[in-house]
């Protein structure tokens, strides 16, 4: 068993962990932060976040079961979410169009599949509303934090709210400081994903933002205009729940995520 047990960072794939994840160790010196199916818990010294994409509580308990140390009961979540849309649209370009599938298998076909020790296939449509119900909806002793990607990208102060969130003293950054430091995240990850990158030309990680986390993420967002529509039919009411604009991919209206 650890003797503190770490936060967890839940949220479907492509939602902008990498890049939480990456400020907050910039930002909490000398911690870490990793993720539960890396099998990093083999030192788990100074892990602050670890990270899941399992779309229930059984499921992600499933995943620890096999872990060394094991923990039984995670208590601090933070729960992270990008624009659906978004985020369907990387996962396309990251796992499935290089091997020919079209994006309506892609999203119906029962056969995406997680990282992880209770990964089971199912649709990426099932599989996104599967974990917005259960993690929305979920009851629990101490509720968990609700953070949208797109906010995280222009507010220090959020980023310290996490930090406090998960028991540890808030840190003084400036905005300048702040930016660079999401900048950083963004260079890692074009590099980190270069092979399953779109080719585009090369721009600052800045303008990137908010719709990519980083410039080759995917091409240009009109070319993926059926794949959006389509994921805005099929996830209305998680589009709406989590307060994004029907209409405008990556805006979002001023909703308090913590009320959900």
């Amino acid at each position: 068993m650890l003797k503190e047990v770490p936060g967890f960072l839940l949220c479907p794939p492509r939602s902008g962990s990498n890049v939480l994840q990456h400020v907050l160790s910039c930002l909490l010196e000398g911690t870490r932060h990793i993720a539960t199916y890396n099998n990093e818990f083999t030192d788990p010294r100074q892990v602050v976040t670890v990270k899941s994409h399992a779309p229930s509580y059984v499921e992600l308990l499933g995943e620890l079961a096999g872990q060394t140390p094991q923990i039984t009961y995670p208590s601090t979540i933070v729960i992270l979410f990008r624009d659906p849309r978004l985020a369907a649209i990387s996962a396309f370009e990251y796992s499935f169009r290089s091997q020919g599938t079209s994006f309506k298998d892609f999203l119906y076909a029962e056969r995406y599949q997680l990282p992880g020790i209770a990964a089971k296939c199912r649709s990426y449509i099932s599989y996104y509303q599967t974990f917005v119900a259960n993690w929305v909806h979920r009851s629990s002793r101490r509720p968990p934090l609700f953070l949208r990607f797109e906010e995280i990208l222009h507010s220090p102060g959020l980023i310290n709210k996490v930090i406090q969130f998960l028991g540890r003293q808030p840190v003084a950054t400036t905005t300048q400081h702040y930016r660079k430091l999401l900048s950083n995240a963004s260079d890692i990850m074009q590099d980190r994903w270069e092979a399953v990158s779109v080719d585009t030309k090369s721009m600052p990680a800045e303008a990137c933002f908010p719709i990519k986390q980083y410039a080759a993420e995917f091409g240009r967002l009109e070319d993926y205009q059926e794949l959006a529509d389509e994921v805005s039919l099929a996830l209305a009411h998680e589009i709406e729940v989590l307060g994004y604009e029907a209409e405008k991919p990556g805006k979002f209206f001023p909703v308090c995520l913590s009320t959900l």
